[in-house]
């Protein structure tokens, strides 16, 4: 396993073909801009089938939130690979249901 931070906080935790994304408290357009680039690059050197967003620490996410999960699941379909969401609380599990991201990406209890 290799773990890594970026400036905005998230951490990654890299094993194999999985890459867990551990997420910040809050995430905004400004946190979601880092965290798609420093993916997008991850996903260019390293063959990753399953991708992971913890969601344990989030206490705030606006739709760009909604807008990185889409486009993470988007990327890793086209690479034969999924998306799935883990740690979600009950507030942000009502804004991901609402969303309708639940159709497309799997929750991990």
């Amino acid at each position: 396993m290799r773990e890594f931070q970026t400036g905005e906080e998230a951490i990654y935790d890299v094993e194999e073909e999985s890459v867990t994304i551990h997420l910040p408290s809050e995430i905004d357009d400004h946190v979601c801009c880092h965290i798609r680039e420093e993916t997008d690059q991850l996903l260019r050197h390293r063959r990753v089938k399953r991708l992971v967003f913890d969601f344990t620490n989030v206490n705030f996410m606006d739709s760009s939130g909604i807008g990185l999960l889409l486009n993470s699941y988007r990327r890793m379909r086209e690479q034969g690979g999924t998306v799935a969401v883990l740690g979600v609380g009950r507030r942000m599990n009502r804004m991901l249901a609402i969303s309708g991201i639940y159709q497309v990406i799997d929750c991990i209890s």
